[in-house]
């Protein structure tokens, strides 16, 4: 566990890296991090835990490797630069439609969830959705081709373009309840 919380973990990213406290307003927290817009147009995200800064990073430098900014035309950020110590990582940023948030990405090797688990994924996918389901999981399939298998789809996370406010309701975490054991 860090000493310090993700927020001053960000105010050092910054110091460091940018001679003064470059934080201008916080863009999200969720499960993996929180994530502040800088002064500079880049956003940074410290993470709860090494594993997710760990998954996270390892995803950008695959798609960095394979110089991919989209997928079906959903914007994709950009590594910038990462700190292990600090557990930050800092990126551009993105409009919709995008798909973002690699935390709980995994690398090469599909989970093994029960068919139970993939089921309710797939229905809570398409509750979120409706009938942007099959164009919301054509953009994360398309990820497989680099390695990478995405599950933690939700509208924070994928978000289409033109997206009706109205459909946008809160919705629950939808990978299985037992992801990080």
């Amino acid at each position: 566990m860090l000493e310090h919380s993700p927020l001053s973990r960000l105010h050092e990213y910054c110091k460091k890296h940018f001679e003064s406290n470059s934080l201008s307003s916080q863009l999200g927290e969720g499960t993996d991090g929180a994530v502040w817009l800088t002064q500079h147009r880049t956003a940074v995200k410290a993470f709860f835990s090494e594993r997710q800064f760990k998954a996270e990073l390892g995803c950008f430098l695959r798609l960095e490797k394979h110089q991919v900014n989209s997928i079906f035309g959903y914007a994709i950020p950009r590594l910038i630069d990462a700190d292990q110590t600090l557990l930050v990582i800092e990126m551009t940023t993105v409009e919709p439609p995008y798909l973002l948030d690699f935390g709980k990405a995994y690398l090469d090797l599909k989970p093994e969830y029960t068919s139970h688990q993939w089921s309710d994924l797939y229905n809570r996918v398409r509750q979120i959705y409706g009938d942007r389901y099959e164009e919301v999981m054509r953009v994360v399939t398309g990820l497989q081709q680099y390695g990478i298998y995405y599950y933690d789809i939700t509208l924070n996370n994928v978000m289409p373009d033109n997206w009706n406010p109205s459909l946008d309701e809160e919705h629950d975490e939808i990978l299985p309840d037992d992801y990080d054991k």
